[in-house]
């Protein structure tokens, strides 16, 4: 190969060049650039490649592959690998988007050239995407996962430009409305125990409802974690199959004061082993058989929402409940274990960290207020019923 550039020439819409190989051969191979001037810095780049000795045969499954696997992705190989950006939880689940990948997309466009990979291709890829998963999370993902992959190739140098670039996400269909159920709805399903189908069950949902906790918190708890009247929030399923256990979502420990209506439940929750004995499957199916008999109570405010009841629902109906009965922000973040804890967007986050040291006994406001807004009434607060108690103490007068 002689120090001079090759010529591009047009074929149809996009450049090509021809250059002579190391073993004499003429090749020709196409830029994937439809602008001249794009296409004969693709060629400088390639050349400058080759006679520096480095393999640009590289393909599109070449690249995923280096996805699947969390010690070898290319984005988090250079990247600030902190709890919010590139992180293991950030890496695992490239790595599931990559092999979804390998296993959905076209061998045609998996084993094409990275040079030849254009925008026609990338929007292909969407259609198969959505025709294979419909209009999800997983199709979104998966294919920001494969945009990702050609950008980081672009800054590698395997691509002169990045033929993903402001392609648009793939658009998702809400597949239910999430609702926040109020709180006389939770307290009429309490006082209820015949819509349980065990006392385990009644326990979940007390946990969740009272102490709003995610699924993966609250099927992850050990005796060990609770110290008198504070749960230590401190470790969380990262899988579906219960096999990996790990820190918190955002890696944030977090200690509640318990609620009086979740102490008992708390006790009862576990097996003579310290298990809770229940799947991420199970805990699905038992809320929503709790949220079709709840729904047929009469007065029930919002049935439609109890037809649709998942675990999580739980957690945004507590969200909602604390922030409209007044509690601070802050308290109700502390509690919640918000990802931002910003009340003004014009506070730093890391100051509002630095600034705001909350312990348990800051947090009694908060599960007073849970025990006001959904207890059954079977028991009597210090603080909380007082009113009811002087009414109930002036008919019997």
């Amino acid at each position: 190969m002689t120090t001079l550039y090759p010529s591009v020439y047009l074929r149809g819409k996009v450049y090509y060049f021809r250059y002579t190989n190391k073993n004499n051969f003429r090749v020709q191979k196409s830029t994937g650039c439809i602008k001249k001037s794009d296409a004969q810095k693709f060629v400088r780049a390639y050349v400058d490649r080759l006679q520096a000795g480095i393999d640009d045969e590289m393909s599109l499954r070449l690249i995923l592959n280096l996805y699947t696997d969390p010690a070898t992705n290319p984005r988090r190989r250079d990247a600030s690998i902190t709890e919010g950006n590139y992180g293991p939880r950030y890496a695992a689940n490239v790595a599931t988007d990559a092999n979804t990948l390998l296993k959905t997309l076209d061998s045609s466009l998996l084993d094409c050239p990275l040079y030849a990979v254009n925008r026609r291709m990338l929007k292909d890829a969407a259609h198969t995407l959505v025709k294979s998963f419909g209009k999800t999370m997983k199709a979104r993902h998966a294919y920001k996962t494969l945009k990702v992959a050609i950008s980081q190739a672009a800054d590698d140098g395997y691509l002169q430009s990045n033929p993903g670039f402001g392609l648009s996400d793939i658009t998702t269909t809400p597949v239910r409305k999430m609702y926040a159920l109020p709180s006389e709805d939770i307290r009429k399903a309490l006082n209820h125990r015949e819509v349980f189908p065990n006392e385990k069950a009644r326990n979940l949902f007390i946990i969740l409802a009272a102490c709003g906790l995610r699924r993966s918190e609250l099927l992850a708890l050990t005796p060990s974690q609770i110290c008198g009247d504070a749960l230590v929030v401190n470790r969380a399923w990262k899988d579906d199959g219960m096999k990996i256990i790990g820190p918190p979502k955002w890696n944030k420990e977090r200690t509640l004061a318990i609620p009086q209506v979740a102490k008992s439940a708390l006790q009862e929750l576990f097996n003579e082993d310290g298990s809770i004995g229940v799947n991420f499957k199970e805990l699905a199916s038992l809320m929503r058989l709790v949220g079709a008999h709840v729904s047929n109570l009469d007065g029930i405010m919002m049935p439609d929402g109890w037809k649709a009841l998942t675990p999580h629902m739980l957690r945004h109906s507590l969200n909602t409940m604390l922030r409209v009965s007044g509690l601070p922000d802050v308290l109700v973040a502390e509690f919640m274990s918000w990802k931002h804890q910003v009340v003004n967007a014009e506070f730093d986050q890391g100051i509002q960290d630095i600034y705001t040291q909350l312990y348990v006994r800051n947090l009694k406001p908060v599960a007073d207020t849970i025990d006001r807004l959904i207890s059954p009434r079977i028991f009597y607060i210090k603080g909380v019923n007082d009113e009811q108690a002087a009414a109930k103490e002036s008919k019997q007068a």
